[in-house]
């Protein structure tokens, strides 16, 4: 276990609070950072045997977030722990679990961080070679010189997120045949811009994808759906849940298409707390297919929920979703 603490600056934030993209970095830099814990080296020196350069590719990630502390209510100049357990399975197979809490915070005992209050994430990695280039090269699997990497204790049983990888890419997250359930009827375009989403030599970055599925969402919501849900609800949108599985890389100059399917529901009293300063108005759950475009190579699959967290002198804007609710639940 490594727990690091962190000022929340600038460079994490900008000029906004904490947001999906920011904290996934965060936990990625920390996991990092335990595989080179104790060693006289930096992340870009583990190695396999022969001097390859490797890397923790994800193919699996989930983010959970309470609704009781949303991702906005850490700030900027805030002082936050954050907490990653790497265990392996083989050589070559990490499994992860990541937690953030305000610093000093984190708990000692790992069963702690599963509490409903903190905001945690479960991962799956593979240490591969690095791709030099975007030409169709495919990840090459490879054990790491045990000297170039920290020793990390043995998961006991074989990571869940291997099977269910398996699973989620055989099916169609995109069936919408319920009342209420919505699907793109086109999918929205992502052009991988260099500098912006991708290094020179280097895939995009595994956090990014959330980010292009929050563009993609909101695209949707506004101009697929008629009449489209207005900016300013919209803009309430809080991640509470995403689970992502990566199965192929992009790079600067392509093009990314997005598929997605999904429904908004009403809140149930039971599921509120009273220590809530917003109106939790409704959930929405939406799901992903991400392709690549020029030859359609299915890059990453994700499920999502998010809640419509309404500050108490915006009500005025909840009727209208409401609204919207049933609309798309009147009978196919």
């Amino acid at each position: 276990m490594l727990v690091e603490n962190v000022e929340l600056t600038m460079s994490h934030l900008g000029l906004g609070d904490l947001n999906e993209y920011a904290l996934m970095v965060l936990f990625g830099n920390a996991h990092s950072h335990h595989l080179v814990r104790g060693l006289s080296i930096t992340p870009n020196d583990i190695q396999a045997m022969d001097g390859t350069t490797l890397y923790p590719a994800y193919f699996m990630t989930h983010l959970k977030v309470p609704l009781t502390q949303l991702l906005p209510s850490i700030k900027l100049w805030d002082k936050v722990s954050v907490g990653v357990d790497v265990r392996k399975f083989g050589d070559t197979l990490l499994e992860s679990d990541y937690v953030i809490a305000s610093e000093g915070q984190v708990p000692d005992d790992l069963e702690q961080w599963q509490s409903a209050q903190f905001i945690t994430m479960a991962g799956n990695n593979l240490l591969v070679a690095e791709e030099i280039n975007g030409g169709g090269t495919k990840r090459q699997v490879l054990n790491p010189n045990p000297d170039k990497i920290t020793e990390l204790v043995k998961a006991r049983r074989s990571p869940a997120g291997i099977a269910q990888s398996r699973k989620v890419r055989a099916a169609n997250l995109l069936a919408a045949d319920k009342i209420g359930e919505f699907t793109s009827s086109q999918p929205y375009i992502y052009s991988i811009a260099k500098g912006r989403d991708a290094m020179p030599g280097h895939a995009m970055i595994f956090a990014k994808f959330s980010e292009v599925m929050d563009l993609a969402e909101a695209d949707f919501l506004a101009h697929q759906i008629e009449p489209g849900i207005a900016d300013g609800m919209l803009s309430h949108l809080n991640i509470l849940e995403r689970e992502i599985y990566y199965y192929g890389n992009c790079y600067a100059g392509e093009e990314l298409a997005v598929y997605l399917a999904g429904n908004i529901e009403s809140v149930e009293d039971d599921e509120l707390s009273d220590d809530l300063d917003f109106v939790a108005a409704a959930f929405l759950n939406i799901r992903f297919e991400i392709y690549q475009k020029r030859t359609g190579t299915l890059i990453a699959m994700a499920k999502a929920k998010k809640v419509f967290a309404v500050p108490m002198q915006e009500q005025d804007l909840i009727p209208d979703l409401v609204r919207k609710i049933n609309q798309l639940n009147q009978p196919i």
